[in-house]
């Protein structure tokens, strides 16, 4: 087995068929990939592609944060009273510093997989911090009880989606 050391891998190299291929230069310093040095090891999840070779690259160490909410309202609620609870969210954005952008709207559901959430919001936050603020903010902890009652099954209704971006 080959100890591969990351130093010896380019930023453009890409999982070919379940391994990894080394980059080297030839004899005429001309770049190739020298398949007598294939890494046999297959990837196991996209996990260590992304640790490997996304994290290791990035400059920066602080990602931003994406707070995805889908909602599955009950039937006996308007598009205005909907829009309502889901504005009010977006209120909160004006009290929470590190909140960067806000958004809702109905789900378009253009592949036809996700119809029983027909609305949601997303939150993008510059950290954790600004996140854990916006989830203690007395206005969002209200709105998160009314929009909990609004909803099918109450917390059953609602899936929240947090992405590290």
């Amino acid at each position: 087995m080959e100890t591969t050391n990351p130093r010896h891998w380019s930023i453009w190299l890409f999982p070919i068929h379940g391994t990894l291929m080394r980059h080297s230069i030839d004899p005429k310093d001309i770049p190739c990939l020298d398949l007598s040095h294939t890494i046999r090891e297959p990837i196991h999840s996209i996990a260590f592609y992304y640790h490997h070779f996304r994290l290791l690259s990035q400059t920066r160490t602080q990602f931003m944060l994406k707070h995805c909410v889908f909602v599955n309202f009950q039937t006996r609620y308007s598009k205005e009273e909907r829009n309502s609870v889901l504005a009010g969210f977006a209120e909160v954005a004006n009290d929470v510093p590190g909140l960067l952008d806000f958004c809702f709207g109905a789900n378009l559901d253009f592949e036809n997989k996700s119809a029983d959430y027909g609305n949601g919001f997303i939150v993008t936050f510059k950290d954790r911090d600004a996140l854990l603020a916006y989830e203690r903010h007395p206005h969002h902890v209200t709105l998160g009880s009314k929009l909990v009652s609004m909803c099918v099954g109450g917390y059953d209704g609602i899936i929240v989606f947090d992405l590290e971006v």
